[in-house]
């Protein structure tokens, strides 16, 4: 794994610049996916009304030739082609139904708000990381206190969260991103050790899993440079943190093997993987007779699913939905991601906790994710659109 963030600028550079309103945007809807409420309508969040805002602003620069998530938009195209042409060819079976505009809206929304958010992030250089970082510490500690506090008694926050696994998928990812924040280690710290409050109060053995994943992958990918000292003592901070993990799995342990009144129990787990498999196999039992897909969103619309209103898996309900066009359109844009992140780093850390996740849920919709997944490749790309000012020193290295 690559060296700690330095986020530096001296001379004038853009690092003293004031925060653009892009940015603050950018910051408040990651602080804002945090907070479930109020809600506006069924399903929106005041999330969304600034992610909204934010994509306005990026396009902006998009129509006056001036953006700057092009070489994203390239790596990943033929995979959004492929997942586009799914999509069409699976939604014959249904022809044009409501649920399917929605799921598209959905989809297409996601990819535009990463690319609206490695936008700005460029833009405002490293400075607005920084902002960034902040707003993902304040997101993690937000979450862990609705958690505790606002569930009513109910350690899952059920009442907080329209569903206890996005708190836990956001806590996980949440988590591997801050990561890369160039603060002290004090700070990180004690983000860290709320973050892992808020994953047992979940009681998600998946997210936990997730979790797990990212930080092992960068523990292991840690690459310290000939004698230098600094390097080493981040590498001893690596691995306390993933140290801290393995504690905090061997507590899920206990409490699966002791308590019912935790999320983490045998028989939750047992339940939820048995109705997963169930599902599983009824979906795949009806594949041929709709090879093709049948739409995006139709399993939950149509009920064709006894078990559940979802397939609980993104690979199998893009095969069932969109095809096996689609499905590969979907393996691609996770190629084409890898490839945009640096060995050893946080993007790459990022697309391993969503994949392992995506397994046994359907995680695409999750708004924070994207903008997290934002924030790591602005982070470790940002030297392919900001090169070196003759009166400035910029230099962004990942961790």
């Amino acid at each position: 794994m690559p060296p700690e963030p330095t986020l530096v600028a001296e001379r004038g550079g853009t690092d003293t610049a004031p925060l653009s309103v892009g940015v603050v945007i950018f910051a408040a809807a990651v602080v804002a996916t945090g907070v479930q409420w109020p809600r506006i309508g069924s399903s929106l969040i005041p999330a969304d009304l600034l992610i909204l805002a934010l994509m306005a602003i990026s396009l902006d620069h998009l129509l006056v030739g001036d953006w700057r998530a092009g070489d994203v938009v390239r790596r990943i195209s033929l995979a959004l082609f492929l997942i586009a042409m799914g999509t069409l060819i699976g939604s014959f079976y249904v022809g044009a139904q409501g649920w399917i505009f929605a799921d598209l809206g959905r989809d297409l929304a996601a990819i535009i708000a990463m690319l609206s958010g490695i936008e700005v992030l460029r833009r405002g250089g490293p400075n607005a990381i920084r902002a960034a970082c902040v707003a993902v510490g304040i997101c993690i500690v937000a979450v862990t206190v609705q958690l505790i506090f606002m569930s009513g008694g109910a350690l899952r926050s059920s009442g907080t969260f329209a569903n206890p696994n996005i708190a836990a998928h956001l806590l996980a990812v949440g988590l591997i991103t801050w990561t890369i924040v160039p603060f002290s280690r004090p700070t990180k710290l004690i983000v860290y050790a709320i973050g892992l409050v808020g994953m047992v109060m979940t009681g998600s053995f998946g997210a936990i899993l997730q979790l797990g994943v990212g930080i092992a992958y960068l523990a292991v990918s840690f690459k310290v440079p000939a004698n230098n000292d600094r390097s080493r003592r981040r590498r001893s901070a690596m691995y306390l943190f993933f140290a801290a993990f393995v504690l905090l799995a061997i507590i899920g342990a206990f409490l699966f093997t002791q308590s019912s009144k935790t999320g983490l129990n045998q028989d939750r787990l047992e339940r939820s993987a048995s109705l997963r498999f169930l599902t599983w196999n009824e979906a795949l039992e009806n594949l041929p007779s709709a090879p093709f897909g049948v739409g995006p969103g139709s399993v939950r619309a149509l009920d064709l699913n006894m078990h559940e209103t979802e397939l609980h898996s993104e690979p199998l309900a893009f095969l069932i939905e969109r095809g096996v066009i689609g499905l590969v359109g979907l393996v691609m844009f996770w190629v084409g991601i890898w490839r945009l992140g640096k060995p050893g780093g946080v993007t790459r850390a990022l697309l391993l906790a969503y994949v392992v996740g995506s397994l046994t849920r359907e995680t695409s919709h999750y708004r924070h994710f994207w903008l997290f997944l934002a924030i790591a490749i602005a982070f470790e790309t940002l030297d392919r659109v900001r090169p070196r000012a003759r009166n400035a020193d910029i230099e962004v290295e990942a961790w």
